[in-house]
């Protein structure tokens, strides 16, 4: 009973488009269905047979409050219910291309069972300080510096696997970030994400200017025990993106 407690006010919480209160607290969250026909790849599941059908309902909500004009704070609970005959290896096949690790787990499996799987995490969580032309950031959040539409290598932070289609959200990083506003168009920025283990923490500065009608970035940093050093550009020709990133 308590479990289906809890779907209920996940999916009803979330349906609301948006709203506020008292002009300093805002949510907006939604429901998403999707049927799946899925065929386990054998590298994954040896003894899977032919395709599979599945069904995936995925509920979002987004809180916002600001308590004053320079301090902003943000909450986002997620929630994912897979149905069907192999939702246990879809979640499973999920959680491999989930490479964005996290200090703390935020993520508890309240069904986890062979046909009916549901997952709830506190996928971001952060507070926001702006003063002047710099911007403080605090907590889990989506540090996102690929500039290219599939294959990010520079993002150090947040990395992604473009095979976690459903997930548009895309996973966080539990870091502090300072940006520092040089223009309209340019910024330089520093992030440090910490890790139990301290060899894999990772720690970068990217420096972002608009030249000749193109984003110029440049990197540096330490990532899983290694030194790095990036590049990357977006722009367009004859009216066609025109993008890159090196590592």
């Amino acid at each position: 009973m308590k479990t289906l407690s809890l779907i209920i006010v996940l999916f009803l919480v979330a349906v609301s488009a948006q709203a506020s209160w008292k002009d300093n607290f805002g949510f907006q969250g939604y429901v998403r269905e999707e049927p799946l026909v899925w065929k386990p790849p054998t590298y994954f599941y040896a003894t899977a047979t032919g395709y599979r059908f599945n069904n995936l309902v995925h509920a979002r909500e987004n809180i916002r409050w600001y308590p004053s004009n320079p301090l902003r704070v943000g909450v986002d609970l997620k929630a994912r219910l897979y149905a069907g005959k192999s939702s246990d290896l879809l979640r499973s096949q999920t959680n491999t291309t989930q490479f964005g690790a996290t200090y703390f787990n935020l993520t508890h499996a309240f069904i986890d069972e062979n046909d009916l799987t549901l997952t709830g995490t506190i996928d971001r969580a952060w507070v926001d300080w702006t003063k002047g032309p710099v911007e403080t950031t605090v907590g889990r959040q989506r540090i996102a510096w690929g500039t290219s539409l599939v294959w990010n290598p520079i993002d150090l932070f947040n990395p992604s696997s473009p095979l976690d289609f459903d997930n548009e959200e895309l996973p966080g990083t539990d870091a502090a970030r300072v940006q520092w506003y040089l223009g309209p168009n340019s910024k330089l920025e520093g992030a440090v994400s910490p890790q139990k283990d301290a060899d894999n923490t990772v720690g970068a500065v990217k420096l972002l200017v608009n030249k000749w009608e193109y984003d110029w970035i440049v990197l540096a940093g330490r990532r899983r025990g290694q030194a790095v050093i990036g590049a990357a550009w977006a722009g367009s020709i004859l009216k066609g993106g025109f993008r890159g990133e090196l590592l």
